[in-house]
């Protein structure tokens, strides 16, 4: 009988498989909370709006009454903790991790309940401090123009509180047509609440904004209002779908943002901020930014992988797992410093995944000025470290081929593998942070116990 043999490279294509699995698996998960997340953002700017808009009506209506001020202030106030507290909300950083996210989303909601509640306690006590006003003036009216005065205060109370609701998808999902004998502080309260969605575009919020003009500054001119009207009613389906367009992209964009950051965690060089809704000035720049993440996550996966397959490769012959450095000046592709002993390579991997093997020298930048950087080559070296760096070369030389035939196992090829000869004249000296070579900290402790030794011989004599 004869065994069924899978060879490497089959091997290989498999695990990749399953590591591109694992990838969009995570990458599905991280769209489902990045969904979620964005739904909630944007239930807190409609929030903030509606807030915004029905205390502005109310106070408005009850602001020039004298004995209704500290009333007035107080619910005032009340819109200020709220503002303060949405706009906490709305800058916590967006996680990493699905699962984080998730956890995130629920404090979101909970948040958005207390605040609800919140507001509908300082609209409550504003009610009864309208409704015990309104019952000493009935007590107090004495004459007719009293009584007409009265009237106009109740006619305001008779605003439906209780009906201020936070269902915001009646504003903001609602099909229903508009026809000209909706209130025009409704058409005015819906055309702020679409303007101050995040999502939507600039040139929509222009035409928005001309609405919203055309019908504040002509309010006795029942033409130019009923025109603009006509206008929005024109606008509001193809703002909404802009929008729905819009949030679909944005929400593929913060899952894919989520990964690459994922992917880049641990650099030491710091990755553009995620753009915020309200950043992207056109649907059509999105689309590119989303383009150009997934290719720079495509790059990002496979230099992931090759890394981890040189990181192992590594182990194998004493090194350590790679150390992520940056090298001053580098503007393109990643560093790395592995460590066996007194012996450091350096190991330099481009935008284009080419791989360049060093072994190098260490000397600590501490004290050396540069703090600003985690690493330079160094040029001036002596001639005793210089030969020791050269009898690395040499090492590292005879163990390049195993290294190459061993990634080659693993599906990394080194493709047009260039091989330059051990050569005094390249030893380099790269200063790192907080490391040195052991054997220039042998050379150190060295001088340390010669100068001890000179003192103790100055106290004996």
């Amino acid at each position: 009988m004869s065994g069924v043999k899978i060879s490497e490279a089959e091997l290989e294509r498999r695990r990749q498989a399953e590591l591109e699995r694992q990838r969009l698996e995570r990458l599905r998960k991280i769209r489902e909370a990045t969904d979620q997340y964005n739904l909630l953002i944007g239930q807190y700017e409609a929030f903030r709006t509606n807030v915004s808009l029905a205390m502005k009506k109310e106070l408005q209506t009850f602001g020039s009454v004298g004995e209704l001020r500290l009333a007035c202030d107080s619910f005032a106030s009340v819109k200020t903790t709220l503002d303060s507290e949405v706009a906490q909300r709305l800058s916590l950083p967006l996680p990493i991790e699905p699962e984080d996210i998730q956890a995130l989303n629920s404090k979101l909601r909970e948040s958005l309940s207390s605040l609800e509640n919140i507001y509908n306690k300082g609209l409550s006590e504003f009610a009864a401090r309208l409704s015990l006003y309104n019952e000493g003036q009935s007590e107090m009216a004495r004459s007719n123009e009293f009584a007409a005065a009265l009237s106009k205060i109740e006619k305001a109370k008779r605003l439906e509180y209780s009906d201020i609701s936070f269902d915001l998808s009646s504003l903001l999902n609602s099909e229903a047509e508009f026809d000209l004998s909706v209130l025009y502080d409704e058409v005015l309260a819906d055309c702020t609440i679409l303007i101050n969605n995040s999502a939507i575009g600039r040139t929509e919020r222009s035409q928005l904004l001309g609405v919203i003009n055309d019908m504040q500054n002509n309010q006795e001119v029942k033409a130019v209002c009923d025109a603009a009207i006509y206008q929005y009613k024109a606008l509001r389906g193809n703002v909404k779908k802009k929008i729905r367009i819009f949030n679909d992209l944005y929400n593929q964009y913060c899952a894919l943002y989520t990964e690459w950051r994922g992917l880049c965690n641990g650099r030491k060089t710091p990755i553009d901020p995620m753009t915020p809704r309200g950043g992207f000035e056109s649907v059509e720049i999105l689309q590119s930014e989303i383009q150009l993440l997934d290719e720079k996550i495509k790059v990002e996966t496979k230099r992931s992988y090759i890394r981890e397959q040189i990181d192992e490769v590594m182990q194998i012959y004493g090194y350590s797992i790679a150390e992520s450095i940056v090298m001053r000046g580098a503007t393109k592709g990643q560093s790395y410093l592995f460590e066996s002993g007194n012996r450091a390579i350096h190991l330099f991997v481009s935008d284009t995944n080419k791989i360049m093997f060093e072994p190098v020298g260490l000397n600590s930048l501490d004290g050396e000025g540069h703090t600003g950087y985690d690493g330079m080559v160094e040029s001036d070296i002596s001639d005793e470290d210089r030969t020791a760096i050269y009898k690395d070369q040499i090492d590292f030389c005879l163990l390049h081929p195993k290294m190459v035939e061993e990634l080659k196992k693993r599906g990394v090829i080194l493709g047009n593998t260039q091989v330059k000869e051990a050569n005094l004249k390249t030893a380099k000296m790269l200063r790192v942070k907080g490391k040195q070579s052991r054997r220039r900290q042998d050379k150190t402790h060295e001088a340390h116990r010669y100068e001890e030794q000179k003192l103790r011989e100055i106290k004996i004599d």
